[in-house]
């Protein structure tokens, strides 16, 4: 049996060099958080819960917050990998630390974070709520196969709670009182307490060894109980449940994708040179719907065009780590002439600019000197950093026609296009 140990050198664990150990019949693979390897080639999989995301703390006069990140793109496509798995009759273990559910949101008020991690969202899909606790090593495995992992790494600080009505099979694995605290759902899902504050070499490979073998040894157990040849009898409605699985898999695949141009976009930020521009250009055409072409003798410039070919708007696209210099608004203007349109025609200069800062807040708050606004204006140009094209797009997310709001602005006349607040304004 394959398996793969995912994720664990982002808890804190020294992972062998050679990334693989074998365990008796078994062998255990070690991937990493950030490796591109799918994980839906394996037989099973075992990871830490909380994976996906952080939190941080900060107050105010209005009292403590704790603010949540998640990798959304990241913890998706894993997500998808696992479903993958499962469908073809795989398996995964979360090792259960707390599990938080509702953060601080200010001394009165909470916010939640029921689908920040893939732990979370398994057992959301079964209705189980969970309810985190400072933790006892008073656990008491339910099942002989698990026993020796219990003994050795069985601390909990999060109890389950099944639903009144439970229309699924499910095994509970590991108790503390009357409390579930580890639980097998539909023989694919394991969730078993996980404690330690020992992060070595040496006990990493411990916890793969003993996981490795009790995994293994539940599972022949349970092919024991259930032979493989009674699945030819086949319930009606279990057709049903696959169309649905598959029909989730082509809705996830689609949000992906999403995902994937949503997240693309902010490349905005960060990015130089051709892929800046291309950037650009993808961002123009397919969320503000203008009919954006690139000019190829100058590599950085664009055109926007009416539906006849004819030349509405130049763009010239810039990256720099410092700002807005007069030569960027003379190079577009040069490259109008060359174009062989003049000034009627509006400019648009998009830069990327004060790239040595590297947060979104600290961009916006820089400034443009008033002389080169000014000059931009003068010569029909409209400046916008990429930093306010993502917050103008944000602002008319829901709207309709933005290649009109956008075009509007862009035939104003000339000057700095900037966001404040909600408010879209043409400086001059």
């Amino acid at each position: 049996m394959k398996i793969a140990f995912f994720g664990f050198e982002k808890k804190g664990f020294e992972v062998p060099n050679d990334n693989i150990l074998k365990v008796a019949d078994n062998k255990a693979f070690f991937i990493s958080y950030d490796s591109v390897e799918s994980l839906d080639s394996y037989d099973g999989i075992v990871m830490p819960n909380g994976l996906f995301e952080s939190f941080s703390e900060h107050s105010s006069w209005e009292g403590n917050y704790v603010s949540v990140q998640c990798n959304q793109i990241k913890l998706l496509q894993r997500e998808r990998q696992i479903h993958n798995l499962v469908n073809k009759g795989g398996w995964v273990c979360f090792l259960v630390e707390k599990i938080i559910d509702r953060v601080p949101n200010g001394d009165v008020t909470e916010k939640s974070c029921k689908d920040t991690d893939i732990a979370k969202k398994v057992l959301n899909s079964f209705d189980i709520r969970r309810h985190a606790f400072k933790g006892t090593a008073s656990v008491k495995s339910t099942n002989d196969a698990f026993r020796r992992y219990i003994e050795k790494f069985g601390i909990a600080q999060t109890m389950f709670e099944l639903p009144y009505i439970q229309d699924f099979e499910n095994k509970i694995l590991a108790k503390f009182r009357n409390s579930i605290v580890g639980i097998d759902l539909v023989g694919s899902y394991l969730l078993l307490p996980f404690g330690t504050t020992n992060y070595t070499k040496e006990n990493f490979e411990l916890l793969v060894n003993t996981l490795t073998t009790c995994i293994s040894s539940y599972l022949q157990i349970r092919r024991d109980e259930i032979p493989g040849w009674v699945h030819e009898f086949e319930f009606t409605q279990e057709i049903g449940l696959r169309k649905d699985i598959e029909a989730l898999f082509t809705k996830i695949s689609s949000l992906e994708n999403q995902l994937k141009q949503f997240e693309g976009y902010k490349g905005l930020l960060s990015q130089t040179g051709d892929m800046l521009k291309d950037t650009a250009v993808d961002f123009l055409s397919s969320y503000f719907q203008l009919k954006v072409t690139d000019v190829e003798d100058f590599k950085e410039d664009a055109i926007v065009r009416d539906g006849q070919g004819e030349v509405l708007v130049v763009v010239e696209v810039k990256g720099t780590k410092g700002g807005i210099k007069r030569k960027y608004i003379n190079q577009l203007d040069s490259n109008r002439e060359r174009i062989g349109v003049d000034t009627k025609t509006p400019g648009l200069l998009l830069i990327n600019d004060q790239m040595s800062l590297e947060n979104i807040n600290e961009r916006k708050e820089t400034t443009v000197a008033q002389e080169n606004i000014t000059h931009a204006k003068n010569m029909n140009i409209v400046i916008i950093r990429t930093v306010d094209l993502l917050s103008i797009a944000k602002i008319h997310e829901s709207t309709n026609n933005k290649n009109e709001i956008l075009f509007k602005f862009l035939q104003d006349g000339g000057g700095l296009l900037t966001t404040i607040g909600s408010e879209i304004k043409l400086l001059t």
